[in-house]
């Protein structure tokens, strides 16, 4: 498994917790990490 694809599970996994939404959304928004819609 490489990096980029196990901190891709990282992420998604904390998406999926509700406190995480707006941490999220900041980070969206400032560009700092790529993170697919679908998380």
């Amino acid at each position: 498994m490489g990096f980029e694809e196990l901190k891709n599970r990282i992420i998604s996994n904390i998406a999926q917790l509700p406190e995480s939404k707006s941490y999220i959304e900041k980070l969206q928004s400032n560009k700092f990490i790529n993170i697919p819609k679908s998380a």
